[in-house]
Formats: structure tokens, C-alpha cells, sequence
């Protein structure tokens, strides 16, 4: 699969490279891509050795129009995933590229229209979930997960434990 990754830091990590993290454990492959970039290939080329894309939080843009346009035409599946509410423009009503209450550049009108062209939507809560089928959209929810590289920091903190110290992780 592809992950088309719209934003950065902790909501990627979780979303995204878990995500391929898991698919692999499973023995699948995936890819991660910026939406903000360019494709590594035409849409349709690069879809014809895909099974589909989940878009991460990505806003509506022409390279995700083609993607979609290129991928439904190939009958690849399209899932549109998110952590955050910020897709619900009934939520933030000034559909101004998201210069609301989820602050600037969250361009919530945009994730709103990536999600409407998927068939599928993968929220972090239930909570999402209810909000997302509220809209009148399919959805599930996957809780983020947890990563071999969190498991080996708590090893490493866990070897480290001495009798006058506690730690929490």
C-alpha cells in the first residue's frame, strides 16, 4: 500500500509508520509518501503495483485528485485515516484552510473532500468514528499502535531500574 501523509510528528508515527510496521509484520509492504510532494511516478503507474492508499489527514489537491481518479479507475481501495477532528467542517465552520479552531494549515474543508472520495475511513477513537458516521461515511476505528521501537525503549528504561529510583514509561 501507499501511505499518503499529510501531516508530520507524533499523528505520522502513529498512523502512518506503525501502520507499515504492522503491515509488515503481517508480510505486506508498504510505502510512506508527503501529500505536499511530488509523486515518485505518474498516479497510474505507481497504483499498478498497489493494493490502495490510505490518505493520513492529507488535504484535497491535485495530486491527490489524480491519485483518487487513477485509483478508481484501477479499483484499488481508498482509505482516508485520521486522528484528530479535523475533517468536520460542521465542527469548524469557517472552512478557511482550517484558520479556526484547529489552527492554521489543518485546511479542514480539504480532509473533508479527500475522505468523501474514500471508500473507507480508519479514525484513532470511537469518538472519530461516531463523528465521521454522523457524516454520513463508513468507518472503523483503529487505535494507534505500539511500535518495536517503543518495546525496545522500555526495555532499555526497565534495565536501567535501580531500588532508590522509580521511572514511568
Amino acid at each position: 500500500i501507499a501511505v499518503v501523509s499529510g501531516c508530520g510528528g507524533d499523528s505520522r508515527r502513529y498512523r502512518c509508520e506503525h501502520l507499515l510496521e504492522t503491515l509488515q509484520i503481517l508480510g505486506g509492504d508498504g510505502i510512506i509518501l508527503e501529500a505536499q510532494q511530488s509523486l515518485p511516478a505518474d498516479a497510474a503507474n505507481m497504483l499498478s503495483n498497489l493494493e490502495g492508499i490510505v490518505f493520513h489527514r492529507a488535504a484535497w489537491s491535485p495530486q491527490i485528485q489524480a491519485l483518487v481518479e487513477s485509483a478508481k479507475k484501477l479499483k484499488k481501495f481508498l482509505i482516508f485515516d485520521t486522528d484528530d477532528l479535523v475533517f468536520d467542517v460542521q465542527e469548524d465552520p469557517s472552512q478557511d484552510k482550517g484558520v479556526g479552531r484547529f489552527g492554521k494549515g489543518q485546511a479542514v474543508a480539504e480532509q473533508f473532500k479527500t475522505m468523501q472520495a474514500c471508500q473507507m475511513v480508519m479514525t484513532s477513537t470511537d469518538f472519530l468514528k461516531s463523528r465521521v458516521e454522523s457524516l454520513g461515511l463508513s468507518a472503523t476505528t483503529l487505535r494507534n499502535g505500539f511500535s518495536s521501537q517503543m518495546l525496545q525503549s522500555a526495555e532499555a528504561t526497565r534495565m536501567r531500574r535501580s531500588k532508590e529510583q522509580i521511572i514511568l514509561g
